[in-house]
């Protein structure tokens, strides 16, 4: 159960947050994490305010890192960070789609992605716009998560994309119709996700 996360380790994740520009850092403390049904239940039921300033940070521009963990370096590309940063995305929407279906709360699901979307900021508030937000900020997640970085090297990559795109169906389905009718994307998204608009929020 939630309550049952190390103290150390949900305030180091609420910490990573709001420290935006360590998408991939943040990706592979995900990724990599050892107890990952610990984590699952904590992504599952954190709050939005929490959520969308975690999914900001994760389709920040990917960048080249590494990581020492353990006595091992884990180093990464630009693309492969990109590649992290998508995984992460969807194991986190994954997880509470996952769990919305095996306890049959998908209108609770449903609720916490939008109002996540809708928070995606740095201090997690939702705006009072906060419809055309929730659009502004699903078209960055999109099109951070279309981006094929890995697709000639990486098939996980692939298929992470894919499922991502049935999550964010079903807990995006509330407000699709009121997107497409009232939503008129800006040209000036950069190729690697949310920036530069994210640089002002």
């Amino acid at each position: 159960m939630a309550y049952m996360m190390r103290w150390d380790v949900v305030m180091g994740l609420y910490e990573a947050l709001t420290r935006s520009g360590k998408g991939g850092p943040i990706a592979d403390a995900i990724v990599e994490y050892g107890n990952q049904n610990e984590l699952e239940d904590w992504f599952v039921n954190a709050i939005p305010s929490a959520l969308g300033p975690l999914l900001r940070t994760l389709i920040s521009p990917p960048e080249l890192f590494s990581i020492n963990s353990e006595g091992a370096k884990r180093t990464y590309s630009q693309s492969e960070a990109h590649a992290l940063q998508q995984k992460a995305i969807e194991r986190i929407l994954g997880w509470i789609v996952k769990n919305a279906q095996k306890n049959n709360t998908i209108d609770k699901a449903q609720s916490q992605f939008e109002l996540a979307c809708m928070s995606m900021n740095e201090f997690g508030i939702k705006p009072t716009n906060s419809e055309q937000d929730y659009c502004k900020n699903r078209f960055a997640l999109d099109k951070f998560m279309a981006e094929g970085a890995q697709n000639l090297l990486d098939k996980q990559s692939n298929s992470a994309r894919d499922r991502y795109k049935n999550h964010v169906k079903l807990l995006g389905a509330n407000l699709s119709d009121y997107c497409q009718k009232n939503f008129n994307p800006l040209p000036n998204y950069s190729s690697s996700g949310a920036t530069p608009l994210l640089k002002n929020y």
